[in-house]
């Protein structure tokens, strides 16, 4: 895990985005989620229920964001690396 940590006041800054960071900033859209490999693992729709994905999901590093303009009203999240616990 990467992270700063502060010795003198024991902090640590976690600079890690998680997909459970990420998807409740996107409501206006479907997600299209996709591993390392760039293959698809699920398509979530407009007005998902966050507590419905598993914590295993959800801890997962978002590696990349974008939009392709042929697909209409759909967000790309790669996501890959480890599972990060906090």
């Amino acid at each position: 895990m990467s992270y700063i940590e502060c010795t003198k006041t024991g902090l640590k800054f976690v600079t890690d985005i998680l997909l459970r960071d990420i998807l409740p900033l996107i409501n206006a859209n479907d997600v299209r989620l996709l591993n390392e490999d760039g293959d698809e693992i699920m398509c979530i729709e407009q007005g998902y229920l966050i507590g419905s994905l598993s914590d295993e999901l959800l801890c997962n590093r978002v590696v990349a964001i974008w939009n392709e303009e042929s697909v209409l009203n759909t967000i790309n999240i790669l996501i890959g690396g480890k599972n990060i616990d906090i």
